[in-house]
């Protein structure tokens, strides 16, 4: 039982973190040009069921707020779904950049393209670039932070904050 209590805990706490990023910066992460960085959180998904389940929850969450409302929560989870499954289940930093790179502009950039009336391949070609940055931030980021063995062990979820010798050589 305590331990389906911390894996829940864990999860909301992952997606209020992904959520209250995204609102806190909500005029460049909702729109035809975007920058996510939220997108950064992706990169602490590998291997990890929870952080997986809470960065989904937390785009659902978190799109509660966009201008394009039910239809940006069904199609920003689906992008989530998608992104966090291939984190965690191929346990690659480099697939989960390509994950992002493919699905968020094609999925999101049709959903903006459909709803705004704007040319397909213009927006979906704003949105890469977003995409790229938040990617490359979140990618220094992760290894940045597995230096830290303390806080890399708090964010993968590692008893006492520390990261075992598996997840540190996955970054």
């Amino acid at each position: 039982m305590k331990s389906n209590v911390k894996s829940i805990v864990r999860v909301a706490i992952f997606a209020a973190l992904y959520a209250v990023l995204t609102l806190a910066i909500s005029p460049i992460s909702f729109g035809a040009i975007q920058c996510r960085l939220a997108i950064i959180m992706s990169f602490f998904c590998v291997g990890n069921r929870q952080n997986s389940l809470g960065y989904i929850l937390g785009t659902f969450i978190a799109n509660i707020f966009s201008p394009l409302g039910i239809i940006d929560m069904a199609v920003g989870t689906l992008v989530s779904t998608i992104v966090a499954t291939t984190a965690y289940k191929t346990k690659s930093e480099i697939a989960v950049f390509a994950a992002n790179v493919i699905a968020v502009p094609l999925l999101v950039g049709a959903e903006i393209s459909c709803v705004y009336s704007i040319p397909f391949l213009t927006n979906a070609l704003y949105i890469a670039i977003g995409t790229a940055i938040s990617c490359i931030a979140g990618f220094a980021a992760a290894k940045i932070v597995k230096h830290n063995k303390k806080v890399y062990g708090i964010i993968m979820g590692e008893e006492n904050g520390n990261a075992d010798k598996k997840n540190q050589k996955r970054l």
